[in-house]
C-alpha cells in the first residue's frame, strides 16, 4: 500500500498535538491512502477507542 506524501505529512504533524492513544481513518483507492481523518474518539493508555458515530457519517 502506498500513502501520499501530503497525506502522510498531515499525519506525522498533527500526532504530537494530539492526546495519547488517538487514531484516524485512513481511505483511498487502488492501494493507495488518499484521505486521512483525525478522529475525535478516546485514547487511554494502551487503548484507542474510536467515535464510530462520526466514522459512519
Amino acid at each position: 500500500m502506498k500513502i501520499k506524501s501530503e497525506i502522510f505529512n498531515s499525519i506525522i504533524l498533527d500526532f504530537p498535538n494530539t492526546p495519547i492513544e488517538t487514531g484516524g481513518i485512513l481511505g483511498g483507492t487502488s492501494g493507495v491512502i488518499t484521505k486521512y481523518i483525525l478522529d475525535s474518539g478516546k485514547g487511554e493508555y494502551g487503548k484507542y477507542t474510536p467515535n464510530t458515530k462520526m466514522i459512519m457519517k
